[in-house]
């Protein structure tokens, strides 16, 4: 893998860390969802929100990725 330069090195930790973080929130999540029986009910309310959740998920795609985008033009010059 030292074969790679910075950027796939940057983009790949990024995919492998964005995997890691969804496996140990699915783990959580499980093990809240079977001690506390009422808790997808109140965790999916928050999701019925559509317009408001789908405007800051875009938010965030688009800031993330203009921050990666500025920090490995950065490391090109």
């Amino acid at each position: 893998m030292s074969g790679l330069s910075l950027r796939a090195r940057i983009m790949l930790g990024a995919v492998l860390w964005s995997t890691g973080l969804f496996a140990v929130l699915g783990v959580i999540m499980t093990q809240i969802i079977y001690r506390h029986p009422s808790a997808p009910r109140v965790f999916h309310n928050f999701f019925l929100h559509v317009p408001g959740i789908s405007i800051l998920a875009l938010v965030c795609l688009i800031v993330g990725f203009i921050q990666v985008r500025s920090g490995l033009t950065a490391v090109d010059r």
